[in-house]
């Protein structure tokens, strides 16, 4: 459990007080599992990874913030990462646009082509 000690936490885990009493243990290990596992998957994040993966992460960041870790430094990072691949997605389109019309002109320039064609025969 590396993760403990890159980011000290001092977890309250109040929230888990409003569940029953003989789950709170398990879920008090559940949320330190879930925090080591985002850790260690943040560690290894590429931009090609799927973007539902790093929207799990978030959702999970949030769940353990609220029962007292704190996320920020980690949750910095899958933000970055997050807009990095918002802005490639927003490239790939900006990119696509003028190729399309360069396809669509082509296409018309051969439909013309074969219209004179056949007007001059």
């Amino acid at each position: 459990m590396s993760a403990f000690r890159l980011f000290r936490q001092n977890p309250h885990f109040q929230n888990l007080l409003l569940g029953k009493k003989g789950s709170r243990e398990g879920s008090a290990i559940t949320l330190m599992v879930d925090f080591v596992n985002v850790v260690e998957k943040t560690r290894t994040l590429e931009p090609d990874d799927p973007k539902n993966i790093l929207d799990d992460m978030v959702e999970i960041l949030h769940k353990v913030e609220y029962n007292g870790f704190d996320v920020n430094a980690v949750r910095e990072h899958v933000v970055q990462l997050l807009s990095i691949k918002d802005n490639r997605e927003e490239h790939k389109v900006k990119a696509k646009k003028p190729r399309d019309q360069i396809e669509e002109e082509e296409e018309k320039n051969k439909y013309l082509n074969n219209h004179i064609r056949l007007v001059q025969d």
